[in-house]
């Protein structure tokens, strides 16, 4: 029953990522790799995301988002190792880690979005947004 509302789970995260069709090839290898495609994109705008976030840093704040980065890869990967665990060892399980790779790795980009671009004044952003 677990693995069911993890599937539904996970299918619900991919159809965010994919849109209204989240699996349009016809086989698990397939789906595989598409699920793996999108984490791949998804990790390519992290790194630009971050990349982009730091340069506009000092060096203190620098390595303290260094740091904070490295505790949220961990916090990711053994989050998407526990949410796929009941799936090891099945055809399906490279797409729901890759799923569950995109998905948080989505939402780290929105966060560090929002520290990019705030309004002049709240003292939770790191970078305010430029006029």
């Amino acid at each position: 029953m677990a693995i069911r509302r993890w599937c539904a789970a996970s299918l619900a995260a991919l159809t965010l990522l994919f849109g209204s069709s989240p699996l349009v090839a016809q086989t698990q290898a397939d789906m595989n790799e598409e699920a793996s495609r999108s984490y791949a994109d998804e990790d390519k705008k992290l790194n630009e995301t971050y990349g982009s976030l730091l340069k506009n840093l000092d060096p203190e704040n620098q390595d303290l988002l260094r740091q904070a980065q490295r505790s949220w890869i961990k916090f990711r990967d053994d989050e998407c190792r526990f949410r796929s665990a009941d799936s090891v060892g099945g055809s399906v399980h490279p797409m729901m880690v890759s799923g569950c790779l995109a998905e948080l790795t989505h939402r780290r980009i929105k966060q560090l979005e929002a520290l990019s671009d705030c309004e002049e004044g709240d003292l939770s952003c790191k970078v305010p947004r430029r006029n």
